[in-house]
């Protein structure tokens, strides 16, 4: 007789062990069968996590107010180069833009200035991280009149007198919504300080470009500034003219294009920033590294805008904001 050893587990024979066999078989059968049935594709169990696969193939991108007409064309272009990512472009100008980054709805963001030195100081406290910008393109700050106004070239020194409120009465300034960023870049070039309270005498903030538009075309003793970058239609089509800058007495006026702000002959020029957050994540510093390197650069090149590197001036790529 055999006997088991204590505490040996019974061995299965004969019809029991078949019986289990074929349960076995038949659920697995049944498992197959519901998976092609129900169309599930049998892949998804060896795939990643889907919340890791959709972050990293999403970038959403702020400031598309900043400039418009680049920044479609560039995002598509990127697409092109990157058909997986799925972008969605949130609307705003800088201000916007920047608060976007510090509460994480963004992954990068346009800016037409670089963040002051308080918005840092803010950003890094509400966020523990640090916000990065660079230089993408190169534009023009426009000085804008009616064509009634008759002449088609404005001093230095006179355009300096407006934004110091010292212009003669009646005579004013129309500039865009100072949190552009445009206001800050113009007295930057002018040499004035930003002192953040209110605007000069005779110096009237409006919405927008359309709005600066429209008023200097319903005052045509007024001049308005624009950001070339800003512009969604040209400016004759528009119905008004951009001055030309005389630098002082006898020298030759110089209107803004691209050979005049790629020499720096014209003086009012501005830059398309784009920042992220320094620990951010993959998508936004790809982006940023994509735009600030030689193809991205060349994308911009082939477009109607400068690229802010790849030109004849000295570019200076630095994280803090230049003081006038």
């Amino acid at each position: 007789m055999n006997r088991r050893g204590a505490g040996a587990a019974p061995r299965l024979r004969g019809p029991r062990l078949t019986v289990i066999v074929r349960l076995f078989i038949y659920a697995a059968a049944a498992i197959v069968f519901f998976v092609l049935r129900s169309g599930v594709d049998s892949k998804l169990f060896s795939r990643p996590p889907t919340a890791t696969v959709a972050r990293d193939t999403m970038l959403v991108l702020s400031g598309a107010d900043v400039a418009p007409l680049l920044i479609d064309t560039i995002t598509r272009r990127y697409n092109q180069d990157y058909p997986q990512m799925r972008i969605d472009v949130r609307p705003g100008s800088t201000a916007q833009a920047l608060q976007d980054l510090a509460d994480v709805r963004a992954d990068a963001a346009f800016l037409a200035r670089p963040p002051s030195a308080v918005e840092q100081g803010l950003f890094t406290r509400a966020t523990g991280d640090t916000a990065l910008w660079f230089p993408v393109s190169l534009g023009a700050v426009l000085v804008v009149a009616s064509p009634a106004r008759g002449d088609t070239v404005i001093a230095f020194e006179s355009l300096r007198q407006h934004a110091r409120g010292k212009a003669a009465p009646g005579r004013r300034l129309y500039v865009p919504d100072p949190n552009s960023g445009l206001w800050t870049t113009l007295l930057l070039r002018l040499g004035l300080p930003d002192t953040g309270i209110d605007p000069p005498a005779g110096t009237i903030f409006l919405k927008d470009e359309d709005a600066v538009i429209a008023a200097v075309l319903a005052d045509a003793g007024s001049i308005g500034v624009v950001n070339s970058f800003a512009l969604r239609r040209t400016l004759s089509a528009r119905g008004v003219q951009a001055l030309a800058i005389r630098a002082g007495p006898g020298s030759a006026p110089v209107a803004a294009d691209n050979v005049t702000l790629s020499t720096g002959d014209y003086p009012l020029w501005c830059y398309v920033y784009v920042a992220c957050r320094a620990r951010g994540g993959l998508p936004g510093s790809k982006f940023v590294t994509y735009l600030t390197d030689t193809r991205g650069q060349r994308q911009i090149g082939n477009t109607a805008y400068l690229p802010a590197r790849l030109i004849l001036r000295e570019i200076y790529l630095n994280r803090t904001p230049a003081e006038p």
